[in-house]
């Protein structure tokens, strides 16, 4: 799906960051996701929330909460994609096809921006030349949920980098979605927008043709939080684990999905020299074997013997 540029021309300074929602049970998550914008030290801002839902109680509600926002220099609009399927990539494009900034962020309704996250990459962007696009670092906290209140029960830093670098995006995603602001003028339409036929890894396959043609800046600063929720119950909230910790029908949709991914980066990068085995194929073999995430959280030197041996690293 190519987004048509000239029928939404960005608007002089305006970022526009790009929500998607479609779980009327995280509700509450969604007021905290907007908060965390609206404090954000930067306007004019422009909030595209996008409601993937057939419950038209739910979009009512999502409705008025966007027309009672009234805070000076930021707009909310919303749109619809009534529908009953899990649709991401749609809606991000349906975002991106409403958006007029010269700015284009993206956030879920389940994680949050921190107070100077926009207004420092836009700085970054006045301060650096010719970049279309740029990010910085992202906190992972691991959440559980109390009578409507998020508790941190975990935090780290999994996804940082010292410096940005193809090799290391091409073994594995490490920047989420909401880290980076992109320039929509200095991006072509065919590469600002998000691959439909993707259920998952629809933020990996969108970064890597972005990168195939634009190299970002790197900030070292955490300015974002990726949130990961686990149940009361569960008394493992180790990052790794849980950034690895998937159900097996889940997993296989990933697996499959990140096969495709494979696909994609040796059509990019004619060079691209994969591991043996995959990150994803990693992943669904950890799941598969249980007993490997024990060895792999207990015993971390034997486990580097054991990847050596099973994952030729």
């Amino acid at each position: 799906m190519n987004i048509n540029l000239q029928d939404n021309l960005p608007n002089s300074e305006t970022v526009s960051i790009i929500v998607r929602t479609a779980n009327e049970n995280r509700f509450f998550l969604l007021e905290k996701a907007l908060q965390s914008i609206i404090d954000n030290d930067y306007r004019p801002l422009e909030i595209i929330v996008v409601v993937q839902s057939q419950n038209k109680e739910f979009i009512s509600v999502i409705k008025d909460l966007c027309v009672n926002i009234n805070q000076k220099h930021v707009v909310c609009k919303t749109i619809i994609n009534f529908t009953s399927q899990d649709q991401r990539a749609k809606s991000l494009n349906l975002g991106l096809e409403s958006v007029t900034g010269k700015y284009v962020g993206f956030l879920d309704d389940d994680d949050i921006l921190y107070p100077n996250h926009i207004l420092h990459l836009i700085n970054l962007f006045n301060n650096l030349d010719n970049y279309a696009w740029g990010y910085s670092q992202v906190v992972m906290a691991v959440c559980q949920l109390n009578n409507g209140e998020v508790n941190i029960v975990n935090q780290g830093r999994p996804f940082q980098k010292d410096q940005f670098s193809v090799d290391e995006i091409l073994k594995d995603n490490f920047i989420p979605l909401h880290s980076y602001l992109i320039d929509r003028s200095k991006v072509l339409s065919e590469i600002l927008c998000f691959n439909e036929n993707f259920f998952v890894l629809e933020d990996y396959e969108f970064l890597l043709r972005l990168i195939s043609k634009y190299q970002p800046f790197c900030s070292p600063k955490f300015s974002c939080e990726y949130r990961y929720y686990i149940k009361s119950t569960d008394k493992i909230s180790d990052i790794d684990h849980v950034l690895n910790h998937k159900d097996i029908k889940s997993a296989k949709t990933w697996w499959n999905f990140g096969k495709r991914i494979e696909k994609l980066k040796k059509q990019l990068y004619p060079n691209y020299s994969p591991k043996l085995i995959s990150s994803y194929d990693r992943k669904f073999i950890l799941l598969q074997l249980p007993f490997l995430s024990i060895l792999k959280r207990k015993l971390p030197v034997f486990w580097k013997f054991i990847k050596r041996i099973i994952f030729k690293e």
